[in-house]
């Protein structure tokens, strides 16, 4: 069915999520399996998949550059960037700048 063949694709090039149906889009494993092979298919996310807090950190843990696609609330939250540095030191590159200066996140 549609899952095996866009599953398939996905596994091959991560970009490929962009010509997924929206409930293909939604299902958690195969978004995952996606931003893991490239960080840019989070894009092609659903939205609530993308504004999904557990989701994204999960998503950083396989592959930090997933948090340049987290929505700016992520980004600016201190707890949420601690996380994902411990998850992926990689992960800060993407924090907001004040964040980014912040010793007590970079130190804690």
């Amino acid at each position: 069915g549609d899952r095996e063949i866009v599953g398939e694709a996905v596994r091959r090039q991560g970009g490929a999520l962009e010509f997924a149906s929206a409930q293909l889009r939604g299902e958690r494993g195969l978004v995952l399996e996606a931003a893991c092979r490239e960080a840019d298919a989070l894009q092609w996310a659903s939205a609530a998949l993308r504004t999904d807090d557990a989701f994204i950190l999960e998503a950083i843990g396989m592959n930090s550059d997933v948090m340049k696609h987290a929505p700016a609330r992520m980004l600016a939250d201190h707890s949420f960037v601690r996380q994902a540095v411990l998850k992926r030191g990689g992960s800060l590159q993407w924090a907001s700048y004040d964040l980014r200066d912040d010793p007590r996140l970079v130190f804690e």
